[in-house]
């Protein structure tokens, strides 16, 4: 591993390199990265101090023998920056992306990665900016881990419609929700049809009379491939015991005949004894599967 901070006018001559640290302090990267052929794992921090007004150049492209890409933005920068520059991540043979972002200095552009395993990002964008989001989530079809924060999943469920796609590879999908909708969980499960692992956190804080509103849970006229086939683990945190998140979890429990593991952490503002109700009514629903173990914490 190289770690290089590089602040000359020159290209640097890497044609051997294949791991390398950036922090953007002081240097336009397109001058480094220019020179490094070899280049598979790189890893871009941005800093407050990070002059992206001085970059000579409107775009960066990522090498196209790039298998991993992490871009962070460390916590001191700016939220807000004038100028828009370019990320270019074109990169075929990507295998892992890791994207924290929430200051409005990027357009990022990218395609298709069939070779991608891991994927996790954490972006946070205005609503001009949703489209790239939505075209990066599209592109991530083939990962097998999707981890998708809070803030990127309010820039998609803030999109206008779109067709969600299908994760035909995807086996451990782990979501930060603003709130539990069980109609967008199921169709977005239809089009995971070989998930084996579900991980939810919902970060939406409610009152108690907001949960005594009436069910929405409608089931499903085709219960999804993963459901019945394929998951094996489940995982909710942030469980609130609203009506439409515990007819989602009863369905889990009832048409899962291969499920393993369910825990249930539920809202620690619900308290001790409220916590033994859930696990009671949940204990009493039928299940698919005998050797389905039922956490409630």
């Amino acid at each position: 591993m190289v770690k290089l901070v590089y602040g000359g006018n020159g290209c640097p001559y890497l044609p051997s390199l294949k791991n390398l640290e950036l922090d953007l302090d002081y240097v336009d990267p397109s001058y480094v990265i220019c020179g490094c052929w070899a280049l598979e794992n790189l890893k871009l921090t941005l800093h407050e101090s990070f002059p992206i007004r001085s970059w000579d150049t409107a775009e960066l492209h990522m090498p196209r023998t790039l298998k991993r890409l992490t871009l962070i933005q460390a916590d001191d920068i700016e939220e807000d920056l004038n100028d828009i520059h370019e990320l270019d991540i074109i990169t075929p043979l990507l295998e892992y992306l890791s994207i924290t972002l929430w200051a409005r200095c990027l357009q990022v552009s990218i395609s298709d990665y069939p070779n991608m395993v891991e994927a996790h990002l954490d972006i946070d964008q205005d609503q001009e900016q949703f489209g790239w989001v939505v075209e990066l989530f599209k592109a991530l079809r083939q990962t097998k881990l999707l981890d998708l924060k809070l803030s990127t999943m309010e820039c998609l469920l803030g999109a206008s419609d779109f067709e969600l796609p299908e994760f035909s590879r995807l086996l451990n999908l782990e979501l930060e929700i603003p709130y539990f909708d069980s109609e967008f969980m199921i169709e977005l499960l239809h089009n995971c049809n070989m998930l084996q692992v579900l991980t939810l956190h919902n970060r939406e804080k409610v009152s108690r009379l907001e949960l005594e509103e009436p069910n929405c849970w409608t089931l499903p006229m085709k219960d999804p491939d993963c459901v019945i086939s394929h998951l094996k683990i489940f995982e909710f945190k942030g469980y609130q015991d609203s009506a439409d998140e515990h007819a989602f979890v009863a369905y889990l429990l009832e048409k899962g005949p291969i499920l393993k593991t369910m825990k249930i952490h539920a809202d620690p503002s619900l308290g001790q004894r409220y916590k033994q109700r859930i696990h009671q009514e949940l204990s009493t629903v039928p299940r698919s599967s005998k050797t389905c173990q039922l956490k409630v914490t």
